[in-house]
């Protein structure tokens, strides 16, 4: 994590990179769930996937839950990713 960016991260059973769509893909074995993270944006995500992705023309990368996906973690959730984050244990 480089600090002088907002801190991003995410927890997944799969993680795929498509190189023609520029497109990475989070996705969870069935019954469980992504959790993502991204500061930058103020964004919580919990579903089956998430999909990243880069667009070259505008420079900017676009978030996309799949499925039934939430805008916000279950305390459960939380504690997940802060054991396996610390840095979020010193965030807001």
């Amino acid at each position: 994590h480089d600090p002088q960016k907002p801190l991003r991260c995410g927890i997944a059973d799969r993680l795929t990179y498509s190189l023609t769509t520029k497109t990475l893909i989070l996705s969870a074995n069935p019954g469980k769930k992504v959790l993502f993270r991204d500061e930058s944006q103020g964004m919580r995500l919990s579903g089956p996937e998430v999909h990243i992705t880069y667009d070259s023309e505008t420079k900017q990368q676009h978030v996309k839950g799949i499925g039934a996906v939430q805008l916000a973690f279950t305390p459960d959730e939380e504690n997940k990713l802060q054991q396996l984050f610390p840095l979020l244990k010193k965030l807001p």
